[in-house]
């Protein structure tokens, strides 16, 4: 295995033995289900509105708690310097850079796609699953997963640049609120066609229920382009500070 690999084991191996890992998930997991039978009284008709709504409602607890998760998953490791320990050991920045962000965005990824399955599983039981399939209830939950990871990635530069957990959480919360309300006001305002370039405008456009290819396609090539950017830039400034 080569010392990407062994970089990426290292960090969820760490991961998987902290609470804010499973904590994330279960929060995410508890609250949407808790909502389907609500959902369901409410008229839902079949599994893929269902699942559009339970994004939905995931996607608004990400707001608060994606951020704190960062904070915990890579902030910690810049102020108790695993990040340093890494480099200092003759790892390159990018590879720890990438074992950072994979474990971020794996455990948000899980965050949003299990619980987003597990409710089209129970609506397509409880009301079937009508004109669009499970499959493709399937491929639409794991784009919107990545999108969302695209989205509240866009705190990841932050907690690797700001000093201390509780500061980067703060700031973390206050970057995504803004993005969030700010998203959430064009997207009112009927700005379509700027929001479906951004990941943010994803998050929202697709709880809308379009499940064809043409917009799985465009919504996956933004989240690509989105987490390009971020790599990008938190490459930036980590070669810019004093890891050693």
């Amino acid at each position: 295995m080569n010392s990407a690999g062994i970089l990426v084991k290292w960090k969820f191996s760490r991961l998987v033995r902290t609470v804010p890992f499973y904590l994330l998930i279960a929060v995410c997991m508890i609250v949407s289900l808790g909502y389907v039978p609500f959902l369901l009284n409410e008229g839902v008709e079949t599994a893929g509105e269902l699942l559009c709504k339970t994004q939905s409602n995931i996607a608004s607890m990400l707001d608060l708690f994606a951020g704190i998760f960062a904070s915990l998953c890579i902030a910690h490791d810049m102020q108790n310097r695993f990040v340093s320990a890494a480099v200092m050991t003759g790892n390159k920045i990018s590879r720890v850079l990438f074992a950072q962000v994979l474990g971020f965005a794996g455990t948000l990824f899980a965050a949003v796609f299990v619980p987003c399955i597990w409710s089209c599983l129970i609506g397509g039981a409880v009301v079937g699953f009508g004109e669009v399939s499970f499959a493709a209830c399937l491929i639409e939950a794991a784009v919107y997963a990545f999108v969302c990871v695209a989205a509240f990635g866009i705190v990841i530069p932050f907690s690797f640049c700001i000093k201390g957990e509780g500061f980067s959480c703060i700031v973390n919360l206050i970057v995504l609120i803004l993005c969030w309300c700010g998203a959430e006001f064009l997207f009112e305002l009927e700005m379509n066609d700027f929001l479906s370039y951004t990941a943010f405008g994803q998050v929202f456009m697709m709880c809308g229920g379009d499940f064809s290819a043409a917009a799985l396609l465009k919504a996956f090539a933004v989240g690509t382009v989105s987490l390009a950017g971020i790599y990008a830039v938190t490459y930036v400034i980590l070669r810019k500070m004093e890891l050693k």
